[in-house]
């Protein structure tokens, strides 16, 4: 009697096994979960495309005339030109995993103004009062771009390349109150501009960035004219500091 039941209960246990894994093999097979690697993310925040935007900020520098006297001493006079930049940009970036490489090109309009005085003396003891007034109009640049992206919808940037800075610049001499020396002219130089920033990736397409930038202009010569001494070359240091902050639409491609 105890073996017959010993025997029920085992054959109870195998049809219950039977039955379980033929319900089992009749389930939908779920699809193995597979980790979004990192790579895969920054493949879908897509940076390539040609970018077209606008941009405005503000704008600071320091010109400098030193004029080379053949009976005074040297005109050394600062200006601090401090105003607002309103421009646009258009570039194009290429990403590979989470680095970007491109270029682009800017242009700015500049309503930069600074002026400044500076007294000094004449064989030492003959006052001379001068000033300079430095007004700079146009900015622009061409530069390459690297760029790293730590976060999916943030993109890191370094730049380097040539700019040129445009606008005018004027200045007097006068010994007490009677002028020796003047120009007023058009200056515009070239030289080497980098700069660093950051884009924040919004909805449909847009961007909004952030950046510094260097324009290292140079010296542009002027042409001083003396009653006393005859027509002089000075010359002016341009160098200028921008932020800016910009609104960027991206074209796939």
């Amino acid at each position: 009697m105890r073996s017959l039941l010993i025997r029920s209960i085992f054959a109870a246990v195998a049809a219950l096994a039977v039955s379980s894994a033929a319900y089992a093999s009749d389930l939908p097979v779920r699809p193995a979960y597979r980790a979004q690697t990192s790579a895969n993310a920054y493949v879908q925040q897509n940076w390539t495309g040609l970018y077209i935007g606008l941009n405005a900020g503000y704008g600071w520098g320091k010109s400098q005339n030193l004029a080379p006297y053949n009976y005074f001493n040297n005109l050394d006079v600062s200006a601090a030109a401090r105003g607002m930049t309103l421009g646009g940009r258009l570039g194009y970036r290429h990403q590979v995993n989470a680095f970007t490489i491109g270029g682009f090109g800017d242009f700015d309009l500049a309503t930069m103004k600074g002026s400044g005085d500076s007294n000094e003396t004449i064989f030492g003891f003959v006052p001379l009062t001068s000033s300079l007034k430095t007004s700079i109009d146009r900015l622009w640049s061409v530069r390459g771009e690297l760029g790293w992206s730590p976060l999916h919808n943030v993109l890191l940037t370094g730049n380097v390349g040539f700019g040129g800075v445009s606008g005018n610049v004027s200045g007097n001499g006068s010994i007490f109150g009677t002028p020796v020396t003047n120009f007023d002219q058009r200056v515009s130089k070239t030289g080497l501009v980098y700069g660093a920033g950051a884009v924040y990736r919004l909805p449909n397409n847009w961007f909004a960035s952030i950046d510094w930038s260097h324009y290292q202009a140079g010296s542009a010569d002027v042409v001083m004219t003396t009653p006393y001494v005859g027509t002089q070359v000075g010359n002016v240091d341009l160098n200028v500091n921008v932020i800016k902050v910009g609104l960027n639409h991206k074209f796939d491609f």
